[in-house]
This record gives C-alpha cells, structure tokens and sequence, in this order.
C-alpha cells in the first residue's frame, strides 16, 4: 500500500510548484501545471562564443530569453583580449553545466576580463530589434547566428567574426528553482487569486476521503508544548489524541458508544488513527482520524503545534515485554530448583 504521508507531501511540493510557475503563465493554471511537472518551456537559452582577430576580443555569452511572451530575462556576457576563454566554453554542454563554467572563468579570469558592461547592455538591447524571440522559437540558428555576428560586429566594428550559437529549452520555473536572476514582468498574481487557482486540488482529494466514509465529525487536536509531537512531523498510521467539537446528535452517539463523554456530558480525549494529512496552501494542515469503524474525525490545525500523541500502545508493549520478561526469569528459577532438587534427592 503507498504511503498516504507520502503523496500529500508530493501534493505539497506540487502546489508550491504551480504557486511559481503562475506567474510565468498570465495565470494559466492549466499551462503552470504543465510548467510544474516538467512538460511546459517558455524559455531559450542561448549559449554562445565569438572571436575577434582584428581587434582582439573573445568572449562568451549566454543569454535568457522568454520566447512565450517576447522579453530579455537575463544576460551574461565575459569578454577578454586573449582566446583562452574561447578555445575552453564548451556551448554544447547543457545550459547548467556551461552557467557553472562562466561563473568559474569570471572567478578564473576576472582580472584579465575587459569591461564588459557597455557590451552586455548593447546585446541585451538589440534582442528586440532583431526579433530573436521569433527565432529562438521557431528553431532557426542559422539566422540567428547571423543576427548575433552583426550585433557583436556593430559593437566591436568588425563585421568579420566568429560566432558559434547552441540554443536550449527550459522553463521560467526552472530558472527560479536553479537560482538564475531573471527580469522578470511585473505579473504576479494576487495571493487570494492564487490560492484560489490551486486550492481545487486539496479540494479535490479530501472530498474523496469525506465520501469514503460512513460518519464525519469534528475535532480538534489536544496541544502538548512540553511532551507533544510537531504536527507537521505526525506520519500516516500514527495515533494522536483528539476531543470531538461538534454537539450534533450523531456526534454526541458517537462519543457514548466510544466512552468519550464524561458524567457532565463533556467530551473526554479519545485516540485517532492518522489516515491522511492534507497541507494546506496557506501553511497549517487538514489531518483524518479513524476514531471507529466507517467514523473519521476531522481537525484543521492552522500553526506547527505539538500535540498530544497516544503513547498507550507504547506503554503496553513495554508491559508486555517486562511481563515476558518475569516469566523467563521464573522458569529459570524453576529450572534451577530442580536440578538442586534431582542431586540432594540422588545423593
């Protein structure tokens, strides 16, 4: 059987995923889905080299481009007046490997590197110009390497260059998760709208749990700061200890048939079986006790509390082995009684 705990950890991750990746999208959920599990890419990266005899400069470059909506996210440009960096980039690695080996030629080369910020604003600026989202999107490197040769010519003003071009495909979300510092534009959608984007998936499982059971009451968790257990560290299968809410007839039947009411009909702590624990998008968590057969008892918990766990389970284990226990012991004695018994009674 799969672990329960597991998949609404999976879930979790998966909300936070589609959370990001909204924001890449206009807020298409359906396109941030696709986005989070790997099968949306919105993004060219564009890894390069160019050489310039004439003048001596070489240089690399690698830059982000958001073809899907037509905008410049990030460029990184390293420029000197040896070969050695351009003989070394290996633009044909994937677009990580060579982003991890342009941060160690910066560190390797760094004093030796011309300055290359007037170089880096003039490509990042001729992008739109030449309509290389166009291109990127639609696979063609020959013009785009072309287009690349006249953007660095007209800043060096040497239309004779080498320019070699390797174009990748990734997502925006990918480069947020990787670290990338992008511009990104300023859609970001409203928390409220974009809990509400997501919040269907959560919806959708604990209705199936809800609709597999007979009975569903309310509870809430009994807090124990000194001897409790994290409630985000509560597993599937675990036993807490929970008071019932409700005063609803079917409620109050339950409790008597469980012996959790008290002379005053209060309602007295009863022992919960983990069955699921749902994370809720605004932090906290849903958690499903069977308290019976065909019964499960809800509790929304909102904050990282610790809670009261059942230890009775544990206490008569150790009964019990602390009772085996005696009884080897007995035997032993007995055992040794009788073999003092047998060599008085043979002598």
């Amino acid at each position: 059987m799969p672990d329960e705990n597991s998949q609404f950890d999976s879930l979790n991750e998966q909300t936070r995923l589609i959370k990001i990746a909204l924001k890449y999208t206009n807020g298409d959920l359906e396109k941030a889905k696709l986005m989070a599990s790997g099968q949306h890419d919105d993004v060219s990266v564009i890894k390069g080299r160019f050489a310039s005899d004439s003048v001596l400069v070489y240089g690399i470059f690698i830059v982000f481009v958001n073809f899907a909506n037509r905008y410049t996210m990030n460029v990184n440009t390293l420029i000197l007046a040896t070969k050695d960096v351009f003989e070394k980039a290996k633009i044909f690695d994937s677009w990580k490997s060579f982003y991890s080996d342009f941060g160690n030629y910066i560190k390797d080369m760094g004093d030796e590197a011309l300055d290359s910020h007037d170089f880096t604003t003039h490509l990042a600026d001729s992008i739109g110009g030449y309509d290389i989202f166009s291109k990127v999107d639609g696979g063609d490197l020959d013009s785009l390497t072309e287009d690349l040769k006249e953007i660095i010519g007209k800043f060096l003003d040497d239309y004779r260059i080498q320019c070699q071009i390797e174009v990748e495909n990734t997502s925006s979300l990918m480069l947020e998760l990787e670290g990338i510092p992008v511009e990104a534009p300023d859609r970001d959608l409203p928390i409220a709208e974009t809990e509400e984007l997501i919040q269907s998936d959560e919806d959708r499982l604990m209705a199936q749990i809800e609709k597999e059971t007979e009975y569903l009451v309310g509870g809430r968790v009994i807090v124990s700061p000194v001897r409790g257990k994290n409630i985000n560290d509560i597993k599937t299968g675990e036993a807490i200890r929970v008071l019932l809410t409700n005063r609803d007839e079917t409620t109050m039947n339950i409790a008597k048939n469980l012996n959790a009411l008290s002379e005053d009909d209060d309602y007295l702590p009863i022992k919960a079986r983990v069955k699921a624990k749902i994370p809720l998008a605004g932090g906290g968590c849903t958690i499903y006790g069977v308290i019976a057969k065909n019964v499960l008892v809800k509790v929304i918990e909102e904050e990282n509390v610790k809670i009261e766990v059942d230890s009775v389970q544990g206490s008569t284990t150790t009964l019990k082995s602390e009772s085996r226990l005696l009884l080897y012991v007995a035997l032993l004695l007995g055992l040794i009684a009788l073999s003092l018994f047998i060599v008085f009674y043979t002598l």
